[in-house]
């Protein structure tokens, strides 16, 4: 079934590094477990959703339903709306958040037997939820996302370098991101984007610190670097950046700055909207905070 689907090896190195799960060890012992510790988290969100079957190309097969305790798993595939087809490894992976349920299916790791790509999509919330122990943000969290007068904050709200920090840090605390304009200076940006190249031409499928995806043409392309100090050469300087020196004090004390070789990467803490997010600094991929020139 999977024989022609698309090679992803940097994935099979990093999966080498997380747990392995056994496909029906983890419905018939690993879920009902994650059930009773996290069901609570998804009972409301997972009661919307029609049921679904995961099988192997061996005809193992459990499907997932909604229930008052948060799910309910059954062997087989009778009444499942949709049944997805895929190996025990890549299974694995989409618990471990290697690849996502588009992922599998784009690169024929995974069959749409019966249903919808888009039911699939619908339950990798609670998916989630389950193995990670995280709330699924629905439509309420938008009533906790308030700046500090109480007012209603703005997802697209980009700030100044000029503005006040006790606002730029609160809605970094409350959504879980911040976007700073007018950082760097057009030099700098330059810098920045040679670098990043320089970092690109150097790295290869395969290699545990680059992670890659695939174009409309099935073409291999590098989208996140690891360790960019493998790479030394202007690099050393993105610290004594002019636009960077205030940034720290931008975090509460519970983040963690970590220092990567040469350059400053700042992680963000859990947040009701967001336990890691992601941005963009200058073509670089960061955690938590997005500083940029424009």
């Amino acid at each position: 079934m999977f024989h022609d689907r698309v090679q992803l090896p940097w994935v099979a190195r990093i999966s080498e590094a997380f747990v392995r799960h056994n496909f029906a060890l983890f419905h018939t012992v690993a879920l009902p477990d994650l059930v009773r510790a996290n069901g609570p988290l998804v009972r409301e969100y997972a009661s919307t959703l029609q049921p679904i079957a995961f099988a192997r190309p061996s005809g193992e097969s459990f499907s997932w339903h909604a229930s008052d305790e948060g799910v309910r798993v059954t062997k087989g595939t009778v009444g499942a709306q949709t049944v997805i087809e895929l190996s025990e490894d890549t299974f694995s992976d989409h618990l471990n958040q290697l690849i996502s349920a588009t992922g599998a299916v784009q690169t024929r790791r995974a069959c749409v037997i019966e249903g919808t790509l888009e039911h699939w999509r619908e339950w990798e919330p609670v998916i989630r939820s389950l193995v990670d122990g995280k709330p699924i943000c629905g439509p309420g969290v938008r009533a906790t996302l308030i700046d500090r007068d109480g007012a209603p904050l703005k997802p697209d709200r980009r700030f100044s370098p000029g503005d006040p920090v006790e606002d730029m840090r609160h809605f970094m605390q409350t959504m879980g991101y911040l976007h700073i304009k007018s950082v760097f200076s057009a030099d700098e940006i330059a810098m920045l984007r040679s670098e990043v190249q320089n970092c690109c031409d150097q790295s290869v499928p395969g290699d545990p610190r680059s992670w890659w995806s695939l174009n409309s043409k099935g073409e291999e392309l590098v989208t996140r670097i690891n360790h960019c100090e493998r790479f030394p050469k202007q690099t050393a300087h993105f610290p004594t950046m002019r636009g960077l020196r205030p940034m720290p004090g931008l975090l509460p004390r519970s983040c963690a700055c970590a220092t990567i070789g040469s350059m400053d990467r700042w992680c963000s803490s859990s947040t009701p909207t967001s336990s890691r997010a992601k941005a963009i600094c200058g073509g670089t991929s960061t955690t938590g905070l997005a500083a940029r020139r424009s």
